[in-house]
């Protein structure tokens, strides 16, 4: 998904969820309001991933574009992407 404009400390004007979810619409260019549902969770899985989108690649992330690198850490380790999402989401 892409913001209208990159909100004010957002490292990215793009953001996208990922695993076990149902977009509401995969049209490109559609656009929502704040606040409206752009997903529902499917019925089953493991849970979802979401975070900084890749502005040059819509299969990409920030963090692989970033730092291919870390891109993938261990289970329960955290991110500059991750953290700054989150922050910016007020996520604990």
């Amino acid at each position: 998904f892409q913001f209208l404009s990159q909100p004010p400390g957002a490292l990215s004007d793009y953001w996208y969820v990922a695993e076990q979810i149902n977009p509401v619409t995969e049209s490109i260019g559609a656009t929502f309001q704040a606040g409206q549902r752009v997903a529902s969770y499917a019925a089953g899985g493991t849970g979802i991933e979401l975070g900084w989108g890749s502005p040059t690649s819509n299969a990409r992330t920030l963090a692989d574009v970033s730092d291919p690198g870390a891109a993938n850490p261990p289970s329960g380790s955290t991110t500059i992407w991750g953290e700054s999402f989150k922050k910016y989401f007020g996520i604990p």
